[in-house]
């Protein structure tokens, strides 16, 4: 067992108690935990209680609930979470969306429903080409046009067809998610 996985899994190491002065620093700077808002939610004080501090929390978007902010409250505070979308974004074009999406539904859109609509908007304006007539050309179209006003965010594709995307940066401060602008 490693020095930081005894420091975070307990003060006992081959039956022998270790106190937590013994036990040095982690070497890294960042500590990213990949899952849900339960589990994240008990280990974030478990750090705090073993003195882990001054190294930056990330999570993915499973980190973006109201779960999470209730069970791990100071302990979250600035911790770095993405997401695909982030429908609070004071941008424009999200603004729109997420207003009129409201109206027309009565309920609030989420990441499926904002990817569903970027990607409405992409072949829309594709299609409208009179010169794209065949799958393959609309394929060839996808991989050269750059989509950046999309309410998911910039997305384009590679040679393969895989679709590129930039992510919603968010930080944690108090009860809320608050978007981190791009430099």
């Amino acid at each position: 067992m490693t020095d930081i996985a005894v420091r975070l899994s307990g003060l006992f190491h081959e039956g022998r108690e270790v106190k937590t002065d013994d036990v040095p620093l982690p070497p890294f700077d960042v500590l990213f935990i990949p899952d849900g808002p339960r589990a994240t939610g008990l280990i974030l004080p478990q750090l705090a209680y073993h003195d882990v501090t001054d190294i930056v929390l990330a999570g993915t978007n499973l980190w973006h609930s109201p779960q999470l902010l209730e069970m791990a409250r100071e302990f979250a505070q600035n911790a770095i979470v993405v997401d695909g979308f982030f429908k609070e974004s004071q941008l424009e074009v999200v603004r729109r969306f997420v207003d009129g999406y409201r109206e027309l539904y009565a309920i609030e859109p989420g990441l499926v429903e904002a990817f569903a609509y970027d990607t409405a908007r992409m072949l829309f304006d594709l299609v409208d080409q009179p010169e794209l007539r065949l799958r393959t050309e609309l394929r060839d179209a996808l991989q050269q046009v750059v989509f950046a006003n999309g309410v998911t965010g910039t997305t384009l594709f590679d040679h393969r067809g895989e679709a590129l995307k930039t992510l919603s940066l968010l930080r944690i401060q108090g009860n809320r998610f608050a978007e981190i602008e791009p430099q």
